[in-house]
C-alpha cells in the first residue's frame, strides 16, 4: 500500500508530460478570427503594422523592412517559415571585445549580439510564430526592441 501513492504520482506525471501540444513548422494551427492569430504575415500587413505604431517605412523588398524608430534604422526579416527576427547596428570607431559582446548576452536573455564582419556591434532578436501569433504580439515585439533593447544597447556599446 506505501507504493501506490508514490506510482500514482509519477503516472500523472508522465501522462501531463505525454498530452503536452508540440507544433512543427508544416502545423497549420487554425486561425482564430477574433485574435487574428496567423503563422505567416506577408510583407504589406507588416508594413501596416509598423506604420500604425508611428513608424516610417524607408524601404522595403519581399524579405525584408527598414523602417525609422527614435531616429535609428532596424532591420524587420521575415524568414522562409514566417518567423520575424529584428536588427539593429551601428558603425563603431573603436572596436569591441567578444568578451564584451558576451556581456550582452549573458545579461539579456531575449535578444542576441554579436560582433559582424566589419567589427560592427550589431543585436537582433525573433519571434517564432509556429505556434501562431497576432498583430499585438507583433506590436509588442517591435516595441520592446525599438524602446527598450536599442536603447539599452547603445548606452552598453555607445554609438
Amino acid at each position: 500500500m506505501r507504493f501506490v501513492f508514490p506510482f500514482t504520482l509519477i503516472f500523472c506525471i508522465l501522462l501531463t508530460g505525454c498530452r503536452q501540444n508540440l507544433h512543427t513548422p508544416d502545423d497549420n494551427p487554425p486561425v482564430n478570427s477574433n485574435n487574428n492569430i496567423k503563422v505567416i504575415y506577408s510583407i504589406p500587413e507588416l508594413r501596416e503594422i509598423i506604420n500604425s505604431q508611428g513608424y516610417s517605412v524607408e524601404e522595403s523588398t519581399d524579405k525584408q523592412i527598414a523602417f525609422r524608430a527614435n531616429g535609428h534604422i532596424i532591420q524587420l526579416y521575415k524568414l522562409e517559415d514566417g518567423d520575424l527576427l529584428l536588427s539593429f547596428g551601428f558603425k563603431k570607431n573603436n572596436n569591441i571585445s567578444f568578451k564584451e559582446m558576451n556581456e550582452w548576452n549573458k545579461e539579456y536573455r531575449l535578444s542576441r549580439g554579436f560582433i559582424d564582419d566589419e567589427g560592427d556591434p550589431i543585436v537582433e532578436t525573433d519571434l517564432m510564430t509556429n505556434g501562431g501569433i497576432s498583430k499585438k504580439n507583433i506590436t509588442e515585439f517591435i516595441k520592446v526592441f525599438t524602446n527598450v533593447t536599442v536603447p539599452k544597447f547603445i548606452r552598453k556599446y555607445g554609438m
